[in-house]
């Protein structure tokens, strides 16, 4: 599925807490809800009560999903769930949510100078450790001293900081930026 630049655009300003945003996505998903809950034969309680979930689903997964595609997918996918067979998946904690975005992640890392982003220096390495080397989550919990479940909230963490930040030619000022010319 081929998603539109606005559509593109306005994930990246719902995922940095934009509320016009989320409100885009509100509208965008709940649309076709409204639709799909007119062709069943519910009582208008079951018909509130899933379009509630649906509301829901929209919401969560703009803070679980770090890719707009897999937003949009996951979405539809979890709303068709709630509306057809009533059962609504909830994402188990941040190792699920870092295990399911693994590659998303990877190939924004993989693009981005981790200097830039708003995370420490522990974390930093964490993430490098783990996406892009591949280093199991067993052997960065003994490597950092901590639980696994300490490491995959500061995967998460990372993640969550790296798709908060701005996609745009933005150079910043702590960065020496060539402006004159050379003799």
């Amino acid at each position: 599925m081929t998603l539109s630049n606005e559509v593109v655009t306005k994930f990246n300003e719902a995922k940095s807490g934009n509320y016009d945003a989320i409100n885009y996505f509100v509208i965008y998903f709940m649309g076709n809800v409204e639709k799909q809950l007119q062709n069943l034969d519910l009582s208008p309680e079951e018909k509130a009560e899933r379009r509630n979930k649906c509301h829901s689903i929209i919401l969560r997964n703009i803070h679980i999903c770090y890719d707009s595609h897999n937003y949009v997918e996951q979405t539809l996918n979890d709303i068709k769930n709630a509306i057809y067979l009533n059962q609504i998946t909830e994402p188990d904690g941040s190792k699920n949510i870092v295990i399911v975005q693994k590659d998303i992640i990877r190939a924004k890392l993989s693009t981005s100078n981790l200097d830039f982003v708003n995370i420490s220096v522990k974390d930093r390495e964490l993430a490098r450790l783990f996406y892009l080397e591949n280093k199991s989550v067993d052997a960065l919990a003994e490597m950092y001293k901590c639980s696994k479940t300490i490491i995959y909230v500061r995967l998460r963490r990372v993640a969550n900081a790296l798709s908060a930040q701005k996609t745009s030619n933005f150079v910043p000022a702590s960065q020496p930026f060539f402006t004159g010319s050379r003799k």
